[in-house]
């Protein structure tokens, strides 16, 4: 008889181990949940979105980039409900996820993130039962040891899971992201990657579907994440500020009033306005009205941007030509770019 209920007890355990698989690809947020990290309102909305295009506009310590870790991993995990809402062919192909940094130091700390996530599954979740005298047991999650679950290669920017699944991390470059072909891209603190690394991702969909996903504070009235921002069109939205998160206290929001430099960073750190950027020689709206008759002139577009510690963000005009630039190696990114930039706007016909 002993033997019989210890039987029954391991068919039992293996039901509910099968049952907690289903659940846990289902949902990512129980995944999350059963292996140690309870989301909040907007985190939870997030990690369920399915729809192609995400924009996240979330203050600092929202949780933003643990959210994308946890997203990352689950798609990892479980590729057949990541693909269940994409077309039949393109279930059977294995997973990859690419995941975008502004630094090669914040693409290491995203991609730790998402190696914490798929280690729990080794270590295993305990859940307390009651044995039929009442008395309090536990068992292990139904991933332990299962060889889709296993990390089969790993490395500070990469890992690659049993199942084939492969998780990557680079910073933001045209170079660094070429070559790829992810089934779901991240931009973390996408308002501080340059336009170039945003033009480089964007035909990888142009083949097959995928999941696009900024996730950012502002920084500022330029780049390509504040335009997206504010399209209409396209993006799935979520907005969370600092009196939207339950983690961020008022005691804490008034400290940071006075310890951070100015009140525009504060409204922008914590409160997501777009405002100018410190240090700027020039605001968007001045831009827009040196230029505003040279479109007409010269059929030229001019991106009103800024210029940010000798560097001119978006489209330029040099000595009659035109290109943008983010093009234009003799000027980009050194201090005689921005002299000679600067010497433009004083001798450009019409400005």
């Amino acid at each position: 008889m002993p033997e019989v209920l210890q039987a029954r007890s391991e068919q039992l355990l293996q039901i509910a181990q099968a049952l907690d698989r289903y659940a846990w690809s289902a949902d990512p947020v129980l995944w999350a949940q059963d292996h140690g990290f309870q989301a909040d309102a907007r985190q939870a909305e997030f990690l369920r979105c399915r729809e192609p295009s995400i924009i996240l506009n979330w203050c600092r310590q929202s949780g933003k980039t643990t959210s994308a870790a946890i997203k990352a991993a689950h798609a990892a995990r479980y590729p057949d409900a990541f693909f269940a809402h994409f077309p039949p062919a393109y279930k059977a192909k294995p997973f990859q996820a690419l995941i975008i940094s502004a630094t090669q130091r914040q693409a290491g700390i995203l991609q730790k993130q998402v190696l914490s996530q798929l280690q729990k599954l080794e270590t295993g979740v305990w859940r307390p039962t009651r044995t039929p005298r009442g008395k309090v047991s536990g068992v292990a999650d139904g991933d332990i040891g299962t060889s889709e679950a296993k990390l089969v290669r790993q490395s500070v920017l990469s890992l690659e899971l049993g199942n084939g699944s492969e998780v990557v991390s680079v910073p933001a470059s045209p170079d660094t992201v070429r070559g790829y072909s992810p089934n779901l891209i991240i931009m973390d603190e996408a308002s501080r990657i340059r336009r170039d690394t945003w033009d480089a991702i964007n035909p990888m969909g142009a083949a097959k579907p995928m999941q696009l996903i900024l996730l950012s504070t502002p920084a500022g009235r330029r780049g390509f994440f504040y335009e997206e921002w504010f399209r209409e069109e396209f993006w799935w939205k979520s907005e969370q500020d600092a009196s939207m998160c339950p983690r961020i206290t008022e005691e804490w929001l008034e400290r940071q009033k006075v310890l951070l430099s100015s009140e525009n960073m504060f409204r922008q750190e914590y409160f997501l306005e777009f405002v100018e950027v410190a240090g700027s020689l020039f605001s968007a709206g001045q831009i827009e009205d040196m230029f505003a008759g040279f479109e007409e002139e010269k059929g030229t577009p001019w991106e009103a941007e800024m210029v940010v510690e000798g560097e001119a963000y978006g489209t330029c005009v040099l000595c009659g030509g035109y290109h943008g630039m983010k093009d234009c190696r003799a000027f980009r990114d050194s201090e005689e770019g921005f002299r000679g930039f600067e010497e433009t706007f004083r001798g450009s016909e019409g400005v």
